[in-house]
């Protein structure tokens, strides 16, 4: 048994031996100062040895791990980081595998005569049923992590079940009665070596025999919760999500990389939203069917249910084979619109459908066409516009993130309901570690046109007044999948970094960002992830688009590089002006991108009472 300390991220291992008389006499000898010996001085059995280890335990978590279990990488901090994420859970457990790889139990569910079922016994562990976070009628005892308080205030496992059996599962049923959650946590993988210390037998002299006989104990127990509960064996597909009451699919092309682009960042969080509303989340990446993590894997930590091949070959397949009534299909970009809006009416015809613009591709071709002057780009954003009103017919809510963008929609097709959503963006504390000189980034995903417009305008036209201005500033082009254009862009003065695993690495060292967008569309997620980090961000009209700046945040605001670089060459000068900026950055993005916010707005889009 281990508990778990986490103020310091230290932890203490606690050994209990049941009055062993093999080899484990000699552990004391064996072990480090690490870990603790606690033995007893008679067999008591396996509930109050791990009652007993736990009164040795000073942790603030509790984690009971069996002797015949080997601990795979992470498995631990899986389980403290979904305790962590969520105060309503109340414990999480393991995925437990055999020793040759296939799947034991990702949680269990109990019938209604107080059976138990190892969810997915058998099955291939790497099954899209057994891989996201869900709630279970109980995990095992053989790895399961709860708050010492908790287990203290319900007075650990009732021994009731004494010797063993049954108390694992009736402490995930107390732990619910108080109105916590029980999860599976598939994440975290243990093997176990299943039957090794106590057998396999009900009907024998060993001590596998009390499972039967706790299974009356516990039945007379909670009959009367039981009593909602299917049969023995009966639909175990439907009985494991009994307690689901809203089922939402959501489509994007693949699966989102919410460090690289701000429409995954969107789609990431709107589905954290729908999960908050309470729907379980299904995730298709339906241009390829592809499980791509880490970022599959993050989806499926936090409950979202991803769906990919082998298992499923279309977003059609999983359409036919969908046993349950949708009751919401969001839809992300207007590829994803375009292709599956008349699918979904076809296969779930009471399904609400939200399609999310990410940004109004027709009205990016019309700007980008302005600029460049360009009557083939304007014949193409003509044919875009017709195309995208085309498949907002379909839905029943299109979503936009700037209200730019809602108002031209109005006003081009009344008929249709269109909501102004953003996405949640959280305060972040940067401890900034200013340098020598000072630095500016501009910061874009350079798939994105837009983006390489504004890295070469940057460099081409901002930067050479900038230099006037500021002694030795220097401009930092941050983002993934840079083409030539930008990278060779680089000069003594103009840093291309590229791709950064976290932009906290760069927000630490800069003074403040840019965003010089001549053309584009949507909310700039550049531009709030910089003020939500306390870091003032300079912008033209177009990246300020939908966020709604007043105050003295509208003074960051310039289309021309003379007025940019003049604000950008203030800040760098200006402590009063900079602390004043910062502070209104913090208060805008706190009271506009907060989780009670979209999550309203969210809802609203939802129609949900």
């Amino acid at each position: 048994m281990s508990s778990i300390r986490f103020a310091n991220r230290a932890f203490e291992i606690i050994v209990v031996d049941d009055c062993s008389r093999d080899e484990t006499l000699l552990a004391g000898f064996a072990f480090g100062s690490g870990i603790r010996l606690v033995r007893n001085p008679t067999n008591c059995g396996f509930i109050l040895s791990c009652n007993r280890g736990f009164d040795a335990a000073n942790g603030e978590y509790i984690v009971f791990l069996n002797n015949d279990t080997e601990v795979r990488a992470g498995w631990l901090d899986e389980l403290y980081e979904t305790l962590q994420r969520d105060p309503k859970i109340g414990i999480a457990g393991s995925k437990l595998l055999f020793p040759d790889g296939t799947l034991q139990e990702c949680g269990g569910l109990v019938w209604r005569l107080g059976d138990g079922w190892n969810w997915g016994r058998g099955q291939a562990p790497d099954d899209p049923r057994f891989c996201y976070m869900r709630d279970a009628d109980y995990v095992s005892g053989a790895a399961l992590m709860i708050k010492a308080s908790l287990f203290a205030e319900l007075n650990k496992f009732d021994e009731l079940y004494m010797p063993a059996y049954y108390e694992d599962t009736d402490l995930c049923f107390r732990v619910r009665q108080r109105g916590y959650r029980v999860v599976v946590q598939p994440a975290s993988e243990i093997v176990h070596f299943e039957g090794a210390s106590a057998g396999t037998s009900t009907t024998g002299t060993g001590m596998k025999r009390f499972q039967a006989i706790n299974h009356r104990k516990f039945f007379d127990r909670w009959k009367d919760v039981l009593a909602t509960h299917r049969f023995n064996g009966e639909f175990p597909e439907l009985e494991v999500e009994r307690d689901v009451r809203q089922r939402a699919l959501f489509i994007d092309d693949s699966v989102p990389e919410p460090d690289k682009d701000a429409g995954s960042n969107a789609a990431f969080q709107h589905m954290l939203s729908l999960q908050r509303l309470g729907y379980k989340v299904t995730f298709i990446p339906g241009d390829n069917m592809a499980r791509i993590d880490p970022y599959t894997a993050e989806l499926q930590r936090r409950g979202i249910e991803c769906l990919y091949h082998p298992y499923y070959q279309s977003v059609e397949d999983i359409f036919r084979k969908q046993q349950t009534p949708v009751d919401l299909v969001y839809l992300h970009r207007y590829s994803n619109a375009s292709k599956y809006a008349g699918m979904v009416r076809q296969h779930f015809p009471k399904a609400r459908i939200l399609y999310n613009v990410a940004d109004l591709h027709f009205l990016r071709a019309e700007r980008q066409a302005e600029v460049e002057n360009d009557a083939a780009l304007r014949d193409r954003a003509a044919q875009l516009r017709r195309l995208e009103l085309g498949a907002m017919s379909f839905v029943d809510c299109v979503i936009v993130h700037s209200d730019v963008e809602a108002e031209l929609l109005r006003r081009l097709a009344p008929t249709i309901d269109v909501q102004v959503v953003p996405w949640t963006v959280p305060l972040r504390e940067i401890a900034t570690k200013p340098g020598a000189k000072p630095e500016i980034a501009f910061i874009g995903g350079y798939r994105h046109p837009p983006n390489v417009d504004a890295a070469q305008w940057a460099a081409q036209s901002i930067m050479p007044l900038l230099r006037k201005e500021v002694a030795g500033i220097e401009l930092l082009l941050v983002g993934s999948n840079m083409p030539a254009a930008v990278s060779t862009l680089a000069a003594k003065d103009i840093v291309p970094v590229g791709y950064v695993p976290s932009l906290d690495s760069v927000l630490e060292r800069v003074r403040l960002t840019i965003a010089p967008l001549r053309y584009g569309a949507g909310l700039k997620g550049k531009v709030i992830e910089s003020m939500a980090a306390g870091i003032p961000c300079v912008m033209t009209t177009v990246a300020a688009e939908g966020i709604g700046l007043t105050g003295e945040l509208e003074w960051l605001v310039a289309d021309d590089p003379e007025m940019l670089a003049e604000r950008i060459a203030t800040l760098c000068r200006d402590d009063d002006r900079y602390d004043r900026v910062v502070a209104a950055c913090k208060a805008h993005i706190a009271a506009n991108y907060s989780p009670e916010r979209i999550d309203g707005l969210i809802r609203g889009a939802c129609a949900l009472e």
